[in-house]
Parts: structure tokens; sequence; C-alpha cells
């Protein structure tokens, strides 16, 4: 039965096997149908699962660093916060910081929030540098040296020596970071400076006086010069340092009158002339422009009665040009250094004229711990005459002080104004008492532009230089029973000096005298109540001694490095174990769990394992040992590996 129905089976219809053979066929066509178009679906997919797979790769390198990422996002923003808050208080006060903290507690704070997060990213980084570094087989000693440089320099030091011959950078530079943001504090503190400096108060007025219009006659006798005047022209012929100053308030001590200021004034000019004078003999000398002869022989002058060797003589002589014109001639002069610098007393005697006019001073000053130090920028002497009927007045306008309409004005009544006109002369032909004007030629111009000398004040100042004791004198030894002694006023004496003069000296005691007296008119305004232009101040700027910040910006250099350096570490590393590992797998950082987890997987456990008790031993163990962090059958270990 069995056999039949097996022959039964056996022996089919033609027809039936025929139909078998077509589906088998149409199965194998379609079984290769749909391979080909498997193939082609996945040959088609391939470039969107590397797609997925860089994503992945990128998304992965997100979730396990953003603890990192967000510090050095972290030390990125105080670092701003650090530069901008800082930048707009250079070179200011120090009260005007305007945090309750102190400028250099707001910077250690702000170097304590960089420094910790860019240590954090640097161990971390150094402590999976690790990992990496085993995707190789290494010596076990190394997993030592890199876990003592994620702790600080002295393992950093000892990691710079295990890579020292430079082939892995982003573990190189890990330990230099490590050393660099040590040093950050120092480099911090230095960030700031806060140094005594001058500064600007503006709520403290400075003044310095000039004048418009001085004041310089005796107030009961109209042509004899004021007394007080003659003290500062006596100090200033002898040593013009010692002349008060001019009347100035400068409360802090510390003040500056930089733009030019101007003052009525007086000023001198001598002129050296010693080529008009003539040796008559070899011991006498003719002058014949001031009729002076001067002689060596005793007796051989007679001055005033007296009789003695002549050494210097002055005298005043009649000029309608000038307030006063001096000739001055010395003789017996002595230690000659250098005719170019000395040639009066390179040939024993010398001549000069000295002039003294009125004129208008340009000054700029300072006041320096309560001193005034004022420096002359600019002199003129363009005056009118005076001399017209009724007109008692020399004057001059300062052009540059003038407005539109002055100017107009002016031009209109007949004054001729260039480009380059600093100063007009002018007669003043009508004074306006009590009024803030001058009407002069029918044009009104402020009095702060306008500068006067009245002729009764030119008129004192002859009579002074008139005077036999101050500019008419001479110098000579006299004889007495006792011995011989110097006849003269005390200031020609001074200048004198024994024969130890020069022209400079002459130059140098007119100064002092026109300096000197300049300073008494500058103190001295006529008031406008008595006919003048009234007291006229110059305001400066008042500075006060305080504490400033000084940033030193080439130190916060040194921190920006090290963020950049960060960075830069910080994407090496990520870089290097997304290549070197697995996608998913071993971010482990500076954690120890791997190793309590997976340990070391010898080759031969029996052999290899000697279980070392004391450190040192360890140490001599791991030199020996090479491992490396590879898939095992317990995971991801540590296995170790024969090199030959």
């Amino acid at each position: 039965m069995a056999s039949n129905r097996f022959d039964s089976i056996s022996h089919q219809d033609p027809s039936s096997a025929s139909l078998i053979r077509e589906h088998t066929s149409q199965s194998e066509d379609n079984s290769f149908l749909k391979t080909t178009e498997t193939k082609s679906e996945l040959e088609n997919a391939r470039p969107t699962h590397r797609s997925k797979k860089t994503a992945a790769t990128i998304y992965t390198s997100f979730v396990r660093w953003w603890p990192e990422l967000l510090s050095c996002t972290f030390a990125i923003a105080v670092f701003l916060v650090l530069a901008l808050v800082l930048r707009p208080y250079q070179g200011k006060i120090l009260s005007s910081w305007p945090l309750a903290i102190t400028i250099n507690t707001f910077v250690a704070i702000c170097m304590l929030l960089i420094k910790a997060s860019l240590a954090m990213i640097v161990s971390n980084g150094i402590g999976q540098l690790k990992w990496v570094w085993y995707s190789k087989p290494r010596p076990l000693e190394d997993l030592q040296q890199y876990d003592s440089a994620s702790r600080g320099v002295v393992g950093s030091l000892g990691l710079m020596w295990t890579h020292r011959n430079g082939r892995r950078m982003i573990p190189l530079l890990g330990a230099i970071l490590t050393i660099i943001l040590t040093l950050v504090d120092p480099f911090g503190q230095a960030l700031v400076q806060l140094e005594n400096c001058t500064v600007v108060d503006p709520s403290i007025r400075s003044t310095i006086a000039t004048t418009h219009h001085a004041n310089l006659l005796n107030t009961d006798r109209i042509y004899i010069l004021n007394g007080g005047a003659m003290g500062p022209m006596m100090i200033g012929m002898l040593n013009e340092s010692l002349i008060p100053p001019v009347t100035f308030d400068c409360p802090t001590g510390n003040c500056t009158y930089p733009d030019p200021y101007r003052s009525g004034g007086f000023c001198s000019k001598c002129s050296d002339v010693s080529d008009q004078v003539v040796a008559t003999n070899e011991s006498t000398w003719y002058w014949e422009e001031a009729n002076f002869t001067l002689s060596v022989n005793t007796g051989s002058q007679y001055v005033s009665g007296q009789s003695g060797v002549l050494q210097m003589a002055a005298q005043r002589t009649t000029s309608a040009d000038t307030i006063a014109s001096v000739q001055v001639m010395g003789s017996q002069l002595t230690q000659c250094k250098d005719n170019s610098t000395t040639p009066w007393r390179c040939r024993t005697y010398g001549a000069a004229v000295c002039e003294i006019n009125p004129c208008v001073v340009s000054y700029t000053g300072k006041v320096e711990t309560g001193n005034l130090k004022e420096t002359v920028v600019a002199t003129s002497e363009v005056w009118s005459s005076g001399v017209e009927t009724y007109n008692n007045y020399m004057g001059s306008i300062d052009v540059s002080c003038l407005n539109t309409s002055e100017r107009n004005a002016l031009q209109h009544a007949g004054f001729h104004l260039k480009p380059d006109t600093s100063w007009l002369a002018y007669n003043v032909s009508f004074y306006r008492q009590n009024s803030s004007y001058i009407v002069v030629n029918g044009s009104d111009v402020r009095p702060e532009c306008i500068y006067i000398m009245d002729r009764q004040q030119i008129s004192a100042m002859n009579s002074l230089f008139f005077n036999d004791g101050f500019i008419n004198t001479i110098v000579s030894t006299m004889s007495s029973p006792t011995g011989l002694f110097i006849f003269g006023e005390i200031q020609w004496q001074a200048i004198w000096n024994g024969g130890v003069m020069d022209f400079v000296d002459i130059q140098r005691a007119f100064d002092g005298l026109t300096k000197g007296l300049t300073t008494y008119a500058r103190s001295n305004p006529r008031d406008s109540i008595e006919g003048g232009l009234g007291d006229s101040f110059r305001n400066g700027t008042s500075y006060r001694n305080t504490t400033c910040i000084q940033l030193q910006w080439q130190w916060i250099s040194y921190l920006a490095t090290a963020l950049i350096g960060t960075i830069l570490f910080l994407i090496g590393t990520m870089i290097m174990t997304r290549t070197s590992l697995e996608v998913n797998g071993q971010d482990y950082k500076i954690s120890i769990l791997p190793l309590m987890f997976h340990g070391v997987a010898f080759r031969d456990p029996e052999a290899s394992f000697k279980n070392p008790g004391f450190i040192d031993d360890m140490t001599a163990e791991a030199e020996k040992l090479y491992v490396q962090f590879e898939p095992a059958e317990r995971g991801w270990q540590f296995v170790e590996k024969k090199i030959t």
C-alpha cells in the first residue's frame, strides 16, 4: 500500500510537473527581483544612514559634554562682562565705581568664576584623553600620569614629559593650560592698578589776576608812583624769582590756565652798544653818546663831590617814544670765561642801552602744590600815542577778542583790520564812566578787549626814573680813613657784583624790574568807579588729587589666551573621542567607575596577576604591563597586550 502510494505520488501527470516547474521558475524570478529591489533600497538609504550617523555623533557629543560646553559658555560670558564693565572706568576716579563691592573684589570674583569653569573643562578633558590614549597598547603607568595631570600642576608637568616628543598635541595643550590657569589669579590682580592722579574738579573755581587798566598812582599825589610798586621793582632787579606772585586763587593747590590770557604791563629791551665805547688810553674809556668817561685812576672822577674809582654808571635819557631809556656802562670787569658767553668780562668793560615801555603780555600759567608758575608766550607794544587834545590815554585793542559786530563797527569807523592783525592801536576819544562800553571813535567795544595806559601813570614813572637814587647812579670804590668801600645804590652794587658783570646781567635786571612792576599792576587794577575798567580775573581749571583706576589691558590678554586655548582643547578632545572610541560609549572623563567595573583583562591571569601590595610594587608592574582599552568578554576593558 505504501509503495503504491509512493509510486502514485512519484508518477505525476506531465502537465502537472510542467506547472510546478513554471511556478518554481516564477518564484525564483520574483525572489531575484525582490533581492534586487532590496539592494537598490539599501544603496539609496546609505547616504541617509550616514547623515543620521553624523547627526547622532554630534548629538551624542553635546549630550555627553553639555557640562563642559555650558562651562565654556559661562566663562566666555563672564570674560565679556569683565571687559565691558571695566572699560568705561579706564582713567576714571575710584569714587565713580558704582558697585557696592570694590573693583578689585569684582575682578577677583570674575577671575575665580572663569578659572573654575576653565579648570573643570581642562580636568575633564585630560581625564577623557586617558581613555583615548589607550585605544592602542600603552604602558599601564601612563594611566596614573593622566590621572595626576587632571588634578594639578605637578601631574601636568609629568604628562608634558610623557608627551615631550610633541606627537600628542591635545594632551600637551591640556597640561600647559593647567599650569596657565594656576597663574590666573596674580595676573588678574595686575589687571587693575589704583594710582594717585590729578583730576579736573569743575565745582571749584580758580582765578588769576589780570588788568586792563592798572592803578599805579599814589592816592594823594596823582603824579607820584605808588610806594607799593617800588618793592617788587627793587626785588625784581636783584632776583626776579623773589618777586611776590600775582594775585591768584587756587583752593586745591593745583590749577592750570592753559589758554593764553593777557594783561596790561611793562616790558624792557636792552641792546649791547659796547662798540660805541672808545678807549682813550690803557685805563680810560669814553662813551660819546652817553658822555661817560671811566678811569681806573683814583680821584679821576668827581661825582656828587665824592672822589673814588668809578666802576659803573647809569643815567636816564630823554625819549619821547619810551617811558624810560637808560644808559649803563661798567668797567673793572673780571673773570673772563669765554668771549662768546662773557664778552664784557673778557674786554673788562661794556655798555648797554635799555628801554622800558608799556605792553600787553600774554601768559600761560599753572599752580602746582600752591606755587604759581607763569610763562610769557607773547608781548605787544602796539599803542596809540595818547597826545591828542583832551586825550590822556594810550589804548590798544585785542583783535582776537572782538566779535563780528565790533569788527564791522571798527572798520566802518575807519580802522583797517587785516587777517593777520592781532592788535589795534587807537585813541580813546570818550570814556563812559560806570558803563560796560567804551566809545572808540563812535564804535562800541567791550571792555575785556581794551587795554589802557593813562598819561598820568607814565609821568609818574618818568619822575621815578629821573630820581638819582633809582636810575641815575654810580657805583665806585671810595676811600676813607678805615680803607676802601663801595659807594652806590644797593641794587646797582648787586648788578656790578664786584666786577663779575656782563650784558646778560643788565638785561636780567631790567626784565626783573618790569616784571615786578607788571605784577603789582595786575594785582592793583583801577576800579571802574575811579574811571578805570575795573578788575579782571581769568578763570582757570582746578584739579584735585585723588585715586584713579588704571587698567593694564595687556594682562587681560593672558586670560584671553587661557580662554581661547581651553576652547580649542575642548574641541580637540571631543573630536579625538569620537574618532578613537565608540559613538555611544566611552565618555568616561575623570570617572574611576570604569576601572571599578571593568578592571584589567589579563591574557594569562595566573601568570600576569601578582597581587602587588605596595604602591611602589604597583608602579613597577605598571611600567612593564601594556594594556589596550577595547571590547572584551565583560564589555570594554583594559586588555593586556604583549609588546615585542
